[in-house]
This record gives C-alpha cells, structure tokens and sequence, in this order.
C-alpha cells in the first residue's frame, strides 16, 4: 500500500502545501488575513491558485484513491487553498480546543465509571431499531441464518415478522492487542407485544437469551459491531463518494449558475474535512495510539477493510451491496427509515422550485452530469437525466445525503450510552453453553472509556457551523419568491419531538461539517 500525502507534509499536493510557522498558530485566534500575511512573508504566495483555477491543472478533480483505486471511490487530492484555510479555522480548531477543554471531563468519566452498563434486553432492541443502528437491520434470512438459527425456527411457524441485525462485516478485521471484535447476526422478532431478541449467532455458535453471561457478553459484541460499521462501513458512503460532485460542481457549473449557487452552501468544508480524515495521519480514523482521542479497537487498516467492504459490498450478503448513486431517500427500515424519508420529501418541492427554468438540456448541466457519471457509480448521465427528467429528483438526494443522513448518523451515534455501546471489548467471546461468569469491569480499561468520551467529543457530536433551516441561499434570478422561506417552513414541519434522538432540526448541518 502506498502511503498517502499529509495534509501538512511539504510532499503533498501542489496547492497543499503549508509552511511549518502556520502550524503552531491557533487558527481560531489569528484571522484568515494574518495567515495569508504569513504566506506572503515565507514567499508562499506564488503556489495560489489563480482567479481562473478551474483551467489549471491543480484544479479539484477526481483522480483514483491512493489508498485503494479499485476498492475504495474516486478521491480529491488538490483542494482549493481557501477551502483548507476555512477548514483550519473554524473545523480544525474547534476539534484542537474540545481536545484540551474536553480532556479533563473525560478523565473524570473514566475514573469515576469503571466497566460497562448492564444492558436489558428491552434496551438492547431499543438500541438496535430505533436509531442509526436501523441501518443494519433487515427482514430477510439467510440460509446460513437458517442453518445456526434453526432451533429457534423450528418453534415459529413462518419467517414473517423476524429481522436479522447483520454485523458479519467485522469477521477478519485486525485490533489492537488484547481487543477483540467479532461478526455477529442477532435475530429479532416482532410480537404483538414489540420487538424481542431470539438469539445472536457468531459463526457457528448460537447464543439465547436464556444463556446468562455468555448472552450478556454477546449483546455488547452486536452493539460493538453496529457502532464500527456505522463508523468505517456506512457512514463513510455519506463523505467519500460525493467528494467527486464537490468538486465537479465548482470546476464544471458557472459560478453564476442556478445549480452551483443551490449545491455551493451544501458542500461547504467536505474536500479539506474528507481529505484530512483520509490522508492526514492524526485523523481520529486512522486510530494512531499515539492520540489522546482515538477510541477504535482496529489497527489503520482495519479502518481501510470496513471501507472497502462498505464501497465494494458481498456479492453473497445482501446486507453489504456493492455502493452504487441511488435516487430517493435510503431504504431504512422501521422509524429511522421513515424519519429520513420526511426530510427528503420536504427537500424536494424547494429543489424544484429552486432550478426552475434550468433545462437538463442546458450544455452546463449536461457537462455536469456527464463527468460527475464518469466518477461516481450509478450517477445518472445527462442523457439518461433529460429522458426520465431526473434533475430534481438527482440534486434532491444530494441535499438530502449530505446535510440529513450524515448528521443523523453523527447524532444518533452519540446518544447511545458509552458504557453500553463500547467499541472495545477485552473478553473474547465464550463457548455457548460453557460455565462463564461475565465481570463487566474487565470488558473494558479506564483508557477505553476516556478515548471513546473524548473522541465522542471531538468528531460524533454534531457541531453544527451553519444548520440546513439557516441557509441565506444566494439564487438569482428566476426563483419564485418565497421559495427559501416556503423550504424552511417545510423542514420545521418534519422536526417532531418524537424523532429528537434522530437530529433535531437545529443540529441538521447544511453540509458535511463534522
């Protein structure tokens, strides 16, 4: 594997490049005019892109991953300097000051709570279905369930009504000493009384509610599992994919043009945040020990493997697709699916109202289309768009992944409890059936507990910059007045109380920010 150029390093790309004096300055206290003086004085001035960047070959493009060109989406490597410049003022540094403010609370977390939470079985479901986690849940068996689920099927007489929470993702994956994870399926069933757990099988292995520690001990391995593959497995198709429409739309689209000026405020701070966390070797995903705040139990190429698997998918598992461009709002199931559904339908109606009179046929949405097509897979080509008139449809899923999913994935990723969701655990899974006392205390070290609550902090907690209800759209000419103000009574529409745990409206960022 080839190593990847650092956002810092003097070897990155042309474009990238910092002087060393820039990195012992605190963005958040110097203003943007002061670091480009610094510049100036190191005679770094002349490495800025010019006015018409878009004709120069340092231009934001999409080129294969350097990490992994046939395994992982096409990346980002030359991100325009003033798009690094906000990211280092106002992302970076916020995550530089909740490293030093957060760091004392979460010692204090660590000391105070040794071990993990007893979870009930209500809870773990809960847990399960009625968050984030939704995404792993699925109403199909497969033979192999069939096979090692089979004492438990042979007391139902239909398969209807049972949902399988499908973690096997994490089987093979490389941790740390001492760290284990393990690829799990559990097997829920709804009843007229809810939604219960029948067993979790590991393998061969099956676990039942009725096996006491062992049960116990498996429970925090599903929910381990459910939290990495959000992390490096689901989430990460919300970031890297779209990284080639970010940087095509600002290339390709005339700044005056209505759908630069609808997707420009939705794709603030991605290229420089996407290229940080890829490239950057302190990236919390990287899992450098060396960092007070990385929590995962996987070594940096665990981080890769998860990825790959999620853009790649199983052609055996239907739960793991290969990742393709889809129109419409992601099949969720149950709650979670429908809150995200409600977005997306109140998205629609201002995006179609925004781009009126802009024609598929239009030369610059054609090109558009055309190259974001070459990259991105399954993206609809500008023929294919001005056919089935998919243009609204097309900018509406775009919106709605980079603002919607992503935040509700942060937001619901950090209300699940530390102490129950725990991304390592130091029991290896037991024998089913073999004598097992469970000792909670051991699952997990004091430094466990602090890593996950700072990292926590620092990159799962929605620090919203600008929220999606809040955008001053800069549109033009030709949009039926009232427009924004029709979008924003829309999406206050959508916020329920009931789906808070989801993201409120409020924490619903305009953009990947965090």
């Amino acid at each position: 594997m080839n190593p990847a150029p650092r956002l810092m390093d003097r070897k990155a790309p042309v474009g990238l490049r910092r002087p060393s004096l820039t990195l012992k300055i605190n963005p958040s206290e110097v203003s943007r005019k002061v670091l480009r003086a610094v510049d100036r004085w190191r005679g770094r001035e002349r490495e800025r892109y010019p006015e018409t960047y878009k004709h120069d070959i340092r231009a934001p493009w999409p080129q294969p991953s350097p990490w992994s060109p046939e395994g992982l989406p096409p990346t980002v490597l030359h991100v325009p300097p003033k798009e690094v410049y906000d990211f280092l003022a106002v992302i970076a540094s916020r995550a530089s000051r909740t490293l030093w403010t957060g760091s004392p609370g979460s010692i204090a977390y660590a000391l105070r709570n040794p071990g993990l939470e007893p979870i009930s079985d209500d809870e773990f479901v809960r847990i399960c279905t009625d968050s984030t986690f939704a995404w792993h849940l699925h109403p199909r068996l497969r033979d192999e369930d069939r096979r090692v689920f089979a004492p438990i099927l042979a007391r139902r007489a239909t398969e209807e009504g049972l949902y399988r929470v499908e973690c096997g993702a994490m089987e093979g994956v490389a941790t740390l000493p001492g760290i284990h994870v393990a690829g799990t399926v559990a097997l829920l069933a709804r009843g007229p009384d809810g939604i219960a757990p029948l067993g979790i099988r590991m393998g061969d292995r099956l676990y039942t509610p009725d096996g006491g520690g062992a049960w116990e001990l498996m429970k925090y391995y599903v929910l381990q599992g459910c939290a990495m593959q959000i992390f490096f497995l689901t989430h990460p198709r919300t970031h890297f994919p779209y990284d080639s429409i970010a940087a095509i739309t600002q290339v390709v689209l005339p700044p005056e043009h209505r759908l630069r000026r609808l997707l420009t405020p939705h794709f603030g701070f991605q290229l420089a945040q996407d290229f940080a966390a890829l490239y950057v070797t302190r990236s919390v995903a990287h899992n450098n020990q060396h960092e007070l705040y990385t929590p995962f139990p996987t070594q940096r190429r665990g981080f890769f493997l998860l990825m790959e698997r999620g853009y790649a998918g199983f052609d055996d598992n239907d739960a793991y697709p290969r990742w393709t461009f889809k129109l419409g709002s992601p099949h969720v199931e149950l709650e979670y699916g429908r809150f995200l559904s409600a977005y997306h339908d109140a998205i629609a109606p201002f995006v179609k109202e925004a781009l009126a009179g802009v024609s598929a046929a239009d030369p610059a949405v054609a090109r558009w289309a055309d190259e974001c097509a070459r990259f991105v897979r399954g993206f609809p080509d500008a023929r294919r768009i001005a056919a089935d008139d998919l243009l609204v449809a097309l900018v509406t899923t775009i919106i709605h992944n980079v603002s919607v999913v992503h935040t509700a994935d942060h937001h619901s990723l950090m209300c699940q409890p530390p102490r129950k969701v725990s991304l390592r655990l130091r029991v290896p899974p037991p024998e089913p059936g073999a004598p097992f006392v469970l000792d909670r205390r051991a699952l997990v070290t004091r430094e466990d507990l602090f890593r996950y609550h700072l990292g926590r902090q620092m990159y799962v907690q929605a620090h919203v910059v600008t929220p999606l209800g809040d955008i001053d759209y800069d549109l033009g000419d030709g949009v039926p007045p009232g427009t924004v103000e029709r979008f924003r009574e829309a999406l206050r529409g959508v916020d329920r109380p009931e789906w808070e745990h989801f993201a409120p409206l409020r924490l619903i960022a305009s953009s990947i920010q965090f």
